[in-house]
């Protein structure tokens, strides 16, 4: 279901996105081993984009003790994600 929702997300950025001559969704990689999504406003009002909402990154198999960090707006603090495995 989670796939299914972002190849829909996906399919609607690159047509509305060619229209308008602006993304709807891009994802860029931070200086800092950041990877930055980021959502149009207006999607973000139209369909809400809340959790839960799957992101898969390939992680090196030799990493350990990794931590991972969010935050909504580039104003905002980083909160750390907590670790869930249920």
């Amino acid at each position: 279901v989670n796939y299914f929702f972002i190849i829909i997300l996906l399919s609607i950025c690159q047509v509305s996105g060619s229209d308008i001559h602006s993304p709807i969704l891009t994802i860029n990689s931070g200086w800092r081993n950041e990877t930055i999504i980021t959502i149009d406003t207006q999607t973000h009002i139209d369909y809400g984009l809340a959790y839960p909402v799957t992101y898969e990154f390939i992680i090196p198999s030799d990493s350990d003790n990794l931590q991972s960090y969010r935050r909504f707006q580039s104003t905002q603090d980083w909160s750390q994600v907590v670790e869930k495995t249920a």
